[in-house]
């Protein structure tokens, strides 16, 4: 067993003196001789979170407050990000009335939108 352990030593050692490593440390020009993994990390932060769930928080509470018609139109095409034709199919409705009434909606959420912003920068 152990003439069987020093010929595989052997034999990986000469494997490695077959094929050199050289360090990317030596290419690189740092201080301290040390290589610094720098990963960017893509997820958000916490303050960055934090302000994601205040907008979404916002948001909710405005479509929330919007009358029904209005805020079904705005589910149907920004949350579940159905087609107009089949908004149209689901409200039996024109796919033009489907058109306006989403438009009013919008306009509406935002109007709502804006007299928070405005509610808050006071």
């Amino acid at each position: 067993l152990y003439r069987i352990v020093t010929n595989v030593y052997l034999d990986e050692r000469k494997r490695r003196a077959a094929r050199p490593q050289s360090s990317l440390e030596e290419y690189l020009d740092v201080p301290d001789g040390q290589v610094k993994r720098q990963i960017e990390d893509s997820s958000p932060g916490p303050e960055e979170m934090a302000e994601q769930a205040e907008r979404h928080s916002i948001l909710q509470t405005a479509i929330d407050s919007l009358p029904d018609f209005q805020k079904t139109m705005i589910v149907l095409y920004h949350v579940q990000e159905l087609p107009y034709e089949e908004i149209a199919q689901i409200l039996n409705m024109p796919v033009g009335t489907v058109k306006s009434r989403l438009n009013r909606a919008r306009r509406a959420l935002r109007d709502k939108l804006l007299a928070q912003r405005e509610l808050f920068s006071a």
